[in-house]
């Protein structure tokens, strides 16, 4: 966004407001012109992806580790549902937008696509957008957007953390997922 004399605008917005609700807060928000910079709280332990099935697995994560991750990233996803208002869907969860802090509180990032619903309106009717692997199906064949298209895709994390393998791990089960969608899409 830029303001009507062309100076770019930018954005503070401190820290303390959104770090206790598992949401990675953003410092700094510069946009000009596209592409935007964003500046965000700095989280040492990266990606739950890295971190759990990466190259060099940074980390090992116990059992009750994993467990920690899973109710940071829910108390997260409640917060945006339950909390906000209006409501945001992220639309886009999934391991690789989970950040882990020095502690391994889990820390969701990444609202690129994330859209916000009145607390009047029960569903979004919208494109459907997200990562292939992580979309519900649901929403896939009907373009509703509700808060239960990101449970779906958290409930595909909480597979990848029980299982520490990506939801998907490779381009041929890529493509498999485009082949099943190409025919789910033709038989509905």
């Amino acid at each position: 966004m830029v303001s009507e004399l062309n100076f770019p605008i930018c954005y503070l917005v401190p820290s303390y407001l959104v770090i206790m609700f598992n949401v990675v807060s953003c410092l700094f928000l510069f946009s000009a012109k596209p592409p935007n910079h964003t500046f965000l709280h700095y989280i040492a332990n990266g990606f739950l992806l890295i971190s759990m099935a990466g190259p060099s697995k940074k980390v090992k994560l116990d059992w009750e580790t994993r467990l920690k991750v899973a109710v940071g990233a829910a108390q997260g996803l409640a917060y945006l549902h339950h909390d906000c208002n209006p409501r945001i869907i992220h639309r886009d969860v999934k391991s690789s937008n989970i950040l882990l802090d020095e502690n391994f509180e889990a820390h969701l990032c990444d609202f690129g696509i994330a859209k916000c619903i009145p607390t009047t309106k029960t569903h979004a009717s919208t494109f459907v957008m997200g990562t292939i692997g992580y979309i519900d199906p649901e929403y896939a064949r009907t373009s509703r957007l509700t808060e239960k298209s990101d449970v779906y895709s958290f409930g595909i994390v909480l597979l990848e953390l029980l299982t520490g393998k990506k939801a998907v791990d490779n381009e041929s089960n890529l493509q498999q997922l485009v082949c099943i969608s190409k025919y789910m899409l033709i038989t509905i």
